[in-house]
Formats: C-alpha cells, structure tokens, sequence
C-alpha cells in the first residue's frame, strides 16, 4: 500500500477519534465498590460541591433508590453558585418520580459563563417520611473537585453525580445537533457536506488500491 494512501488512513482515524471524544471532561462520580446510601429526611440537607469546566451547565444528575415500597412527599433540590453566592435554580420533585428511574435528571437553561465557577446541589425531604428516600454516594475522595456534605458537614465521600454541557458533549454529536438548528445549520452542513465528501474520496482510493 502507498505511503500516501496510509497517511490518509491515519488521518481519516484520528479524525474520527476527534469527532466522538468529548471536547473537555466534565464533573462527575459514578457509583463505586464502597457505595452506600444516604436517607433523606426533613431535618437532613444532604449536599455535592464541584467545579465546572466548561460554559453551558445546563443539567445535573442524582441517583437515589426508595426505601419504602411506596415513598410518598417530595424532594426539594437547590444548585447554589458557591463562588457568587446565590441560588442559580430550584426543584421540587415528587418522591416517587425522583426515584422512577436509577438516575434522575435536572435541566435548566444553560449557564453562559459556569467554567471555573463552583457550585453546590443540596437535596432535602419535603413532607417526606422517614424511610422513604435514599442518594447514593460513594465513600472516599474519587471526585477532587468537591465533595459531598451533610447538613454543611463535609463528609470523606461523594454522591453519585454528573454535570452536563455542550462542551461535554462529542463534536459528532453538536454536529448534528446543529443541523437542526436554524441559527447554526448552514456552517453545520457544511462540516457533515465536507465529511461525506472525505469519506467518498476514502472509499474511491480504497477501491483503486484493491483493484491495483
């Protein structure tokens, strides 16, 4: 095989490569081996600081299990702009809806200008009975960008926890994203346009090659 044509090879890989790696690495602790749960209550405000590292937060993820074959009440949460000192969001979600899926998901519009800004997530029992609701978190310090507090008492553990922005995001995926877009479809299409482009002239040389 020509040089020239494994140069291109190795190019159409690394391009690939950028397209689905995530542009920078966003917060985050998953579930770990020391995992336990946290229950929540009304007299219990159970908390996760983190850094972001990118424009654009526009949602976080909490993950919590029932204790009580029919939780009742609701859960109140906060996302707090610890470097400003003010409160960015708040939800108050039923306990049974927080606790319908293994990982419960808050969206809100983006935060413009969040890179570099530390935030907090406090979660507290609104009517809630005890028993009803559990976080889970992970005991150690995996996350070094914050970490998980009990009624303001740091704590050698992290909840289980993800923040999420664009920048987070692959470049495949704002891509297409973009594409439907009507403020960025036309700069969209024209980046997927020169990639199908790419890849129809990879599919010529590689049948030019075979048949060589």
């Amino acid at each position: 095989m020509p040089y020239w044509v494994r140069a291109w090879l190795v190019a159409g890989v690394v391009f690939a490569a950028a397209l689905t790696t995530p542009s920078v690495s966003l917060p985050a602790d998953a579930a770990g081996f020391r995992r336990f749960q946290v229950e929540l209550d009304q007299t219990t405000t159970v908390s996760q600081t983190f850094v972001m590292t990118a424009d654009g937060l526009a949602a976080v993820t909490l993950s919590a299990a029932a204790t009580h074959p029919d939780p009742t009440g609701s859960v109140q949460v906060d996302l707090f702009d610890v470097s400003d000192r003010k409160l960015v969001h708040k939800f108050d979600v039923s306990a049974r809806e927080f606790v319908e899926q293994p990982v419960y998901r808050l969206t809100f519009p983006p935060i413009d200008d969040s890179a570099g800004q530390t935030y907090r997530i406090d979660v507290r029992g609104s009517n809630l009975p005890a028993g009803g609701i559990a976080l889970w978190a992970t005991k150690g310090s995996r996350y070094s960008g914050g970490t998980m507090l009990i009624n303001d008492r740091e704590r050698w553990a992290d909840l289980t926890f993800a923040a999420y922005a664009p920048a987070g995001q692959t470049a495949w995926t704002r891509l297409t994203a973009a594409a439907t877009d009507p403020r960025r479809r036309s700069g969209a299409q024209a980046a997927l346009g020169a990639l199908a482009a790419y890849l129809a002239a990879l599919g010529f040389l590689l049948r030019v090659v075979a048949s060589a």
